[in-house]
């Protein structure tokens, strides 16, 4: 928990620490695929210990770690569940509008280390799942402790985020925001990225092309 808290500081807006933490899950955990297609899923792969400590999790425990992680840094976070396709994800509150995040499905299975996807981060309720996406959600129920509550994703502003076809960490610094993207290049070859959070809309300007980079981002 030390750990995955250093990634954040008080200079931070909520939004930026909300990206930290999803970042630092994705890229410091791995989805516990071994037991799960052998039906062995551990107890603690359910929990926020299989996350800190084993660093092995499956949906309940990432979200669960995710949503301990933001009430540390004072930001609101809940869980959701859906039996209808047995899984468990999140919704945050940022700048007093609810976006839905799910950390399991924006972190590859297998794992690819040092891979983190931004698909499922901060989505609007009728923006969540991507047009041809093999996956969808359905069935999701909020809750606030042992309570169902009926709070609703319909601020679309990130939707259309520059990160949500990025597929390495985010590095803040600033109000700026660094990322290698996989094509931004001039001759469309991997590339260093810089964009501001404060245009989420733009993708950035290409600082320095990459000849070779890791087979992650085929």
């Amino acid at each position: 928990v030390d750990a995955a808290l250093a990634s954040v500081d008080q200079g931070m807006s909520n939004l930026q620490k909300a990206i930290a933490l999803h970042d630092y899950l994705t890229v410091n955990c791995e989805y516990d695929k071994e037991n799960l297609d052998k039906n062995t899923v551990p107890s603690v792969s359910h929990s926020t210990y299989g996350v800190f400590a084993n660093r092995t999790a499956v949906c309940d425990g990432y979200a669960l770690a995710y949503k301990y992680l933001l009430k540390q840094v004072g930001i609101d976070c809940y869980m959701v569940t859906s039996d209808e396709i047995n899984h468990a994800w999140n919704l945050i509150k940022l700048d007093g509008q609810y976006y839905q995040v799910d950390v399991t499905w924006d972190d590859p299975t297998w794992d690819l280390v040092g891979r983190s996807v931004h698909t499922y981060m901060f989505r609007s309720d009728d923006n969540f799942d991507p047009a041809g996406a093999s996956q969808k959600h359905s069935g999701g129920r909020v809750t606030y402790g042992s309570q169902t509550v009926d709070y609703h994703a319909t601020d679309t502003r990130y939707d259309n985020a520059f990160w949500t076809d990025c597929t390495s960490p985010l590095v803040l610094s600033g109000g700026d925001c660094y990322y290698i993207s996989p094509d931004g290049g001039q001759n469309k070859k991997p590339a260093l990225m810089k964009t501001s959070l404060n245009d989420t809309a733009s993708d950035g300007t290409a600082l320095q092309e990459i000849d070779k980079w890791t087979v992650w981002l085929s």
